[in-house]
Order: structure tokens, then sequence, then C-alpha cells
């Protein structure tokens, strides 16, 4: 199961303290699990498979927005981070506080986002996934 992977994948993140922020399909790679005797034929196997196991395993890329955090303040971005249809709402909020241009703006407000924003993506993800469009 693809996403069971992916979860897996997010659980050892969070237990290595790091908040990746920009969850989403195009962050994902699969590999062929036996990618050094690869035929043709394992392509057309690799689309259309004929087991419920899958061939390949999935890696999560692009940690470009991710944040490595030591307690759970250190966890907090109050930078506005990731793709926008896969954000969180306080993410958004982010976003949203951090517009100089707005006439409510307060540099000293902190407003932030942590691990729950992944969870978020998370579902994201997964309704991208089952219906294969965007949230």
């Amino acid at each position: 199961n693809i996403y069971m992977n992916v979860l897996n994948t997010f659980q050892f993140l969070l237990e290595n303290s790091v908040n990746h922020f920009d969850v989403k399909c195009d962050n994902f790679l699969i590999q062929p699990l036996n990618e050094e005797n690869w035929t043709p034929e394992d392509e057309e196997n690799f689309w259309t498979p004929i087991s419920d196991v899958p061939n390949f395993s999935v890696c999560l890329a692009d940690f470009g927005e991710a944040k490595f955090f030591s307690n759970e303040i250190d966890g907090y971005t109050t930078r506005n981070r990731g793709t926008e249809f896969t954000k969180s709402p306080e993410m958004l909020a982010v976003a949203y506080a951090s517009q100089k241009t707005r006439s409510t703006y307060d540099r000293r407000k902190k407003v932030g986002a942590s691990s729950p924003s992944d969870v978020w993506s998370l579902g994201c993800l997964l309704y991208e996934l089952l219906t294969g469009e965007f949230l």
C-alpha cells in the first residue's frame, strides 16, 4: 500500500524531529525494488501490477521547506512554507499574517505552524491519491 509507506515515512520524520511542510504527490518518488535487473517487461508490469505486493519503494524528496527541531517550540515556523493547495489552515494563517501590506500587520504577532501542518497535507495527499484531483 503506497499510502502506508507514506505514513511510515512521516512517522520516521516525526520520530527524528523533522517537519517537512511541503507534502504533495510531486515530492514522492517511486523506485523499482529490483532496479539492477530491470527489463522492458518489468516496465509494463510496474504500471499494471500483477500482484498486490508493490514492486517499488516510496521515497520522500524536496526537503527545501523542511525544518529540523530539537523541542516542540522549535518545531514551529513563522515563515510561510509549502505549496498553496496543500497548506494547512495554520500555514495559511502564517501566510496571511506575514503580508506587510495589510493594515492590521503586526510583526510582533507570532502565528505559527508545526507538525499538524504535515498531517493536514497528508490528508490532502490521500484525497489526491483516491480521486486523482487536488482538494
